[in-house]
């Protein structure tokens, strides 16, 4: 490991070579850090690194370099391993955030039936039926285009 503190706005290429990694080694380093920072966001979700007890950072480190060591992989320091982990729990929350988002939005697009917007389902007819239904109401094209439609079987 060189002899230099990694400071937080270390880019990943910094913190790889503080590691002494190889690409390699550090992908693998990045995925198991990952799924460490997965598990402490489902277990508490508002955490941040720094939140993180003491004991339970040292208990992740542990598993990490444990990991590594059966990879062959020099072990992790904790100032490499402190920059990752703020990363990958940051990551989760901001990933959860938007998830969430999105559902409440999915949500919102249901009709008063509990069945998803027209617009939601994919399927061929209904985007078909859809498209009939908005044309009729002179909403979607002009209405050469659903004489053009009529023509062809589609239109009522």
């Amino acid at each position: 490991m060189l002899p230099f503190a990694l400071p937080k706005k270390a880019t990943p290429e910094d913190a790889r070579k503080k590691a002494g990694y190889t690409k390699w080694q550090w992908d693998r380093f990045y995925r198991l850090t990952k799924s460490e920072a997965k598990m402490v966001h489902q277990k508490h979700p508002d955490w941040t690194w720094p939140a993180v007890p003491v004991e339970e950072k040292e208990e992740m480190m542990k598993r990490v370099n444990a990991e590594l060591a059966a990879w062959n992989i020099p072990e992790v320091g904790e100032d490499v391993f402190g920059w990752r982990m703020s990363l990958a729990i940051r990551d989760c929350r901001h990933t959860a955030g938007s998830r969430t988002r999105h559902a409440s939005q999915s949500t919102d697009a249901h009709s008063e039936t509990g069945q998803p917007a027209a617009s939601q389902d994919s399927t061929p007819a209904r985007n078909a039926g859809e498209t009939v239904r908005r044309l009729q109401e002179g909403s979607l094209w002009p209405i050469r285009k659903m004489s053009k439609l009529r023509k062809s079987g589609l239109g009522h």
